[in-house]
């Protein structure tokens, strides 16, 4: 990539993924892992139904507690400010699903989408 195409990504506000932070992470520990979590997380809720964790963890891999934080993240502005519904499954004690918001897209989640930190990336775990 030449200067110029650089200069004019960043002009575009593009970024290459997710930019995670927090205390413990690790940039070149972490940023793979987590961003390949959170866009398998991101394309199995983006067709409105509930999910419980145990059934995302089936589909997209990770932990339940990864998974759950990665929901916490698509609630987060610089991640789109998503709307992630829960409820507690009927007839499963401590049992809760999640659902993504759907209909229009606001402006942030749009941005998300197109500067790369949601992008399908669903290959079959093994």
């Amino acid at each position: 990539m030449t200067a110029a195409h650089t200069s004019q990504l960043d002009l575009l506000g593009y970024r290459p993924g997710p930019q995670f932070d927090g205390f413990t992470y690790r940039r070149e520990l972490d940023q793979v892992r987590l961003t390949t979590l959170f866009r398998r997380v991101f394309w199995c809720l983006i067709n409105g139904e509930w999910w419980t964790l145990a059934q995302l963890k089936t589909v997209c891999g990770g932990s339940e507690a990864g998974i759950s934080a990665r929901l916490r993240d698509l609630r987060k502005p610089h991640f789109g400010g998503f709307t992630v519904h829960h409820r507690r499954r009927s007839g499963a004690n401590g049992c809760w699903e999640y659902r993504l918001a759907t209909g229009l897209l606001r402006r942030e989640q749009v941005e998300a989408i197109f500067r790369g930190a949601i992008k399908c990336d669903m290959k079959r775990k093994s």
